[in-house]
This record gives C-alpha cells, sequence and structure tokens, in this order.
C-alpha cells in the first residue's frame, strides 16, 4: 500500500474496492497502522499548506469529504500522537475525545487501534486516545459506519442510548436516533452482538446481511440486503419504503436545511425502490420529492429554510 494509496482515501477518491483493501491492509499489522497514522499526519499538514489547484476542481462532494478528512486526520494525530515524534502532553493518553459532524458533511477517522469510522450528518461521537483495559469502548448518536480491527482480547463495543453493539473484529452500521427513539444495528460481515439496556437485557447476535432494531421495546432481527443500509456512505439518500416524516429528516442532515411544513397534514408519500444522490442538489432533490408526493415547495436561501405547502 502506497502513500499515494492513502491520500486517495483521505480525500475521497478512493472506490470501493480500495477502501476494502486498504481496511485488510490496516488489519495485517501495527507496522502498518503505524504507517496509516503518519500518512494522516503528513496529509493533514499538506492540506494547512495548502492544496493542489487539482484539489480545488473536484466536485462538491470530494470537497466535502476533503474537509471531513482534514478534521479526522486532526482528530487522529491528537489519538496517535505517542506514534510520532510530536513530544504532546501525556494528559491526552485519558482524556475522551468528541466529534460531532454538521448537517450537510459526513467525517472519516481513525481511533488509536487502527479501527476506521465514518459518521453520517448529524452524527455524534465520544471515545478515548487511547484504548486502556479490557474492552474498546465508544460512545454514539447518529449513524456510523464501523471497519474494527481484530483484537480478540479486548472486545469492542458501540454504546447507544439503546442497546450495546460487542464485536471483536468485524464491518457493520448502527443508526441511533434518541430524539425519535430509534435503533438499528446492520452487519456487513463478521458477527456482532447486541444487548439492550433495559431491565429483560434482551441480546441477539447477528449473521452478515442482517439487521436487527427495536421495535415496541423489544429486538426484531430479518434479512436484509446490506447494499441499501450503506448508501449514505456513498452520498446517497435511501427514499424506498420510508415515511415522509423521516424522510424529511434525512434532508435535513444530509443539505443542512430545516423543512417547515405549512399544512394540516404530512403530504402522502409511498415509494418502493427509490434513491437520491446528494451532489445532485436540494432543488433536484425536492423536484424529485414533489413528483412522487402531492405538495408545492419555497427555498429561502439566505436562511436555509424550505417551506412545504
Amino acid at each position: 500500500m502506497t502513500k499515494e494509496d492513502i491520500f486517495r482515501y483521505f480525500k475521497g477518491e478512493a472506490t470501493e474496492d480500495e477502501k476494502d483493501r486498504l481496511n485488510a491492509w490496516i488489519e495485517e499489522s501495527a507496522d502498518n497502522r503505524k504507517i496509516y497514522r503518519e500518512a494522516g499526519i503528513e496529509y493533514e499538514l499538506l492540506v494547512m499548506h495548502g492544496t493542489s489547484e487539482q484539489d480545488h476542481k473536484r466536485p462538491y462532494r470530494n470537497v466535502i469529504r476533503t474537509v471531513a478528512s482534514v478534521a479526522a486526520a486532526v482528530v487522529f494525530f491528537l489519538a496517535g500522537s505517542w506514534l510520532s515524534e510530536y513530544s504532546l502532553d501525556r494528559s491526552l493518553d485519558t482524556q475522551p475525545v468528541e466529534v460531532s459532524v454538521p448537517a450537510g458533511q459526513r467525517m472519516t477517522l481513525t481511533l488509536a487501534d487502527g479501527t476506521l469510522v465514518e459518521l453520517n450528518a448529524g452524527a455524534k461521537m465520544k471515545y478515548p486516545a487511547l484504548f486502556k483495559g479490557k474492552t474498546r469502548k465508544v460512545q454514539l448518536e447518529g449513524e456510523a459506519m464501523f471497519h474494527v480491527t481484530h483484537d480478540g482480547k479486548h472486545p469492542f463495543i458501540v454504546n447507544t442510548f439503546a442497546a450495546d453493539v460487542t464485536v471483536l473484529g468485524t464491518r457493520f452500521n448502527v443508526n441511533a436516533d434518541p430524539q425519535a427513539k430509534e435503533f438499528a444495528a446492520t452487519l456487513i460481515e463478521g458477527k456482532v452482538q447486541v444487548s439492550t439496556h433495559d431491565a429483560d437485557r434482551q441480546t441477539v447476535t447477528l449473521k452478515p446481511d442482517q439487521r436487527v432494531s427495536i421495535r415496541e421495546g423489544r429486538l426484531y432481527t430479518e434479512d436484509i440486503r446490506v447494499s441499501d443500509s450503506t448508501l449514505w456512505t456513498e452520498g446517497i439518500i435511501d427514499i424506498s419504503n420510508i415515511s415522509f416524516d423521516r424522510l424529511i429528516k434525512k434532508i435535513e442532515k444530509a443539505y443542512g436545511v430545516t423543512v417547515v411544513i405549512e399544512r394540516d397534514e404530512m403530504p402522502p408519500f409511498e415509494c418502493t425502490t427509490g434513491k437520491i444522490r446528494i451532489s445532485d442538489g436540494i432543488d433536484h432533490a425536492m423536484n424529485m420529492l414533489s413528483q412522487l408526493s402531492d405538495f408545492e415547495y419555497e427555498r429561502d436561501i439566505a436562511s436555509g429554510i424550505i417551506y412545504i405547502r
């Protein structure tokens, strides 16, 4: 794996196959993880000193990914400082790191153990700069994709408002929205265990291509097409079989806008299969939705508010 390959990932230019190869390479050895972190530090410094003309010509979604990568580089620069020539206060080792992704953006970061995390718009995550103890635990609010570095002696735990997801080394997606009281975990490869926080302490073990959600207080497992659950990592909004109010929440997070419903009832909306590419713009998305449903809209560009009538 060359430095240029790693830089392509930070720039958001890597294909899905290249991402998979990079993830496998990182998991191969501690030396590879060290090279990855040091490349991230170098990339962050290069961006701080200016980007090339070619970088400025990248599409909007790649610019967003670059901004997110810069933020990620700053984060793991602190988390991985013990591997670099920089001498930072050792107190950083025990202080938690908190990241919050603004609406309209996504972020990719690397944890101290080499685990890759892709955070969707509006997501928040809290984790230690260095993992110590018997487990590797992070706290998540919102949606994230995890590519966990294998460590059989130190399980990786994602703590959410509703349940914990415990793994050894795997790829999975978690969506935890405490405001909407919605939780779902989807397994891409490997094996994960999901345990609720209620008195019953319900527990299920997922197999690849399965999703678990909470319905009426119970864990519900189903077989799904995993690719639909991870479309957001490609900058795509899945609008299949979704209620209008949930769809509007996705639009608000993806584009960083506020949608105001100026009518007595939610517009009717039924779509068995549908997708919206975020890079096509908010007007394209709203025009498409207005054709699928029964509403008119007006967008106030200055305030970022969209009125649905």
